[in-house]
């Protein structure tokens, strides 16, 4: 409905409040940036922080977002096989905004930098899949540091990890992503199912399954060391 920081959760005011205090005892703050799409058709489209929008107008004045910012013609993801319909097309119903525009991306970015002032580590990226790599990484190249007032280090990064389901047998691949930030990986998931199921027997922990596929595993993240793999 709209980029303002007012949920059932609370307002702007008690979200800083709240990352003063988790930062000040080290826990770090990821918020989860739903920037693919805006909603569906909605009536009535009153949001939880009192936005209001026109959605079958694809007018959300709140941000603002009018029809010229969502690719037009719409239509809907049938296609997964086709990277033009998963990135072009609404996923779900979602309108789906156009990020190869100058001003979408630039309010994302304006966004996202308001996140940072109010001392966020970093970015879980909802759905990066359905858009471009070209412009997530445009977006993510308009990050500011971190705040240092929250205890981050001078011109310490945001990291960023991006959702990109890819178990293998559709157009969109996870491995196009990864120069943009970390890809939360579907397959771990999978691998572990099929071991603790009892398809396969528990010696596959030592390669993740017989289809010997290369999986990475990481520690809990870390701003502060895992800076370096985010942007220079």
């Amino acid at each position: 409905m709209s980029y303002r920081l007012i949920s059932r959760s609370g307002n702007e005011t008690q979200f800083e409040e709240m990352s003063r205090r988790c930062n000040a005892v080290g826990i770090r703050i990821y918020a989860d940036l739903v920037i693919n799409h805006m909603t569906g058709d909605v009536d009535p489209a009153v949001g939880t922080g009192g936005a209001v929008a026109n959605t079958t107008e694809f007018q959300y004045p709140q941000v603002p977002f009018t029809v010229e910012n969502f690719h037009w013609p719409p239509c809907r993801v049938f296609n997964y096989n086709d990277p033009v319909d998963v990135r072009n097309c609404e996923v779900n119903g979602f309108h789906d905004l156009d990020h190869s525009k100058p001003y979408v991306r630039d309010k994302v970015v304006e966004l996202m930098n308001h996140l940072i002032d109010l001392g966020v580590a970093g970015f879980r990226v909802d759905a990066a899949k359905f858009m471009w790599p070209q412009d997530v990484l445009a977006m993510m190249q308009g990050m500011k540091t971190l705040n240092p007032k929250y205890g981050f280090a001078a011109d310490a990064k945001p990291f960023v990890y991006q959702q990109v389901v890819d178990y293998g047998g559709e157009a969109v691949k996870y491995r196009e992503y990864t120069h943009i930030g970390r890809v939360v990986d579907y397959l771990h998931s999978e691998r572990i199912n099929l071991i603790f199921s009892g398809a396969q027997t528990l010696r596959w922990l030592r390669t993740w399954g017989r289809l010997n596929v290369h999986l990475t595993c990481t520690k809990a993240p870390h701003t502060q060391v895992l800076q370096k793999y985010i942007f220079n």
